[in-house]
C-alpha cells in the first residue's frame, strides 16, 4: 500500500485515462516547441506532461493524484508508490524532481531558457513515459487503447 506524501485528490479510473491523454498531448506539444525553436514553451510542456503522467500513475494505482501547490509532493508519491518496482519509481520521482528544478526558474523569472533547456526537459519527461509505458504494459494497464 501507498503510503502519502502531500496533499492528494481522490479519482476514478477514466481520470487515470484523462491523465494519461493530457500528458501525451503536452509532450507532443513540448516536441513541436523544441523543433520550432521555443524553448520556454517546450520545457513548461513537458513538465506539465511529467505533471499529468505522475497524476495517472497515481490514479491508476491508488485511485489518488497530487493536489496540493506544491508538485513536488508528486515526486515524493512515485517514490512511495509501493505498487511498482523500487528501481521504476526511484527513477519517475527522479526525472520528475528535475523536470520541477527548473519550473520557477523558466515559468516565473526574467532569464530566457536555452536550447539545452528544453532538450533536458524533453529528455527527462520522455524517459518518464518509457518507463510508464513499460510498467502499464506489464499491468495490464492500455492508457492508450
Amino acid at each position: 500500500m501507498t503510503r502519502e506524501a502531500g496533499r492528494t485528490a481522490a479519482g476514478r479510473p477514466a481520470d487515470a485515462l484523462r491523465h494519461w491523454a493530457k500528458a501525451r498531448r503536452f509532450l507532443e506539444g513540448a516536441r513541436h516547441s523544441e523543433e520550432g525553436g521555443h524553448w520556454e514553451a517546450a520545457v513548461s510542456s513537458a513538465i506539465l506532461s511529467g505533471i499529468h503522467l505522475a497524476d495517472a500513475i497515481g490514479l491508476h494505482y491508488t485511485g489518488r493524484r497530487s493536489a496540493g501547490e506544491r508538485h513536488e509532493a508528486a515526486g515524493d508519491r512515485l517514490e512511495a508508490m509501493e505498487e511498482l518496482e523500487p528501481a521504476v519509481r526511484r527513477s519517475l520521482a527522479r526525472h520528475l524532481r528535475a523536470l520541477l528544478e527548473v519550473k520557477n526558474l523558466v515559468q516565473y523569472s526574467g532569464d530566457a531558457s536555452r536550447a539545452s533547456d528544453a532538450q533536458a526537459a524533453l529528455q527527462h519527461v520522455e524517459r518518464m513515459m518509457e518507463a510508464a509505458t513499460a510498467i502499464a504494459k506489464r499491468a495490464g494497464w492500455r492508457p492508450e487503447a
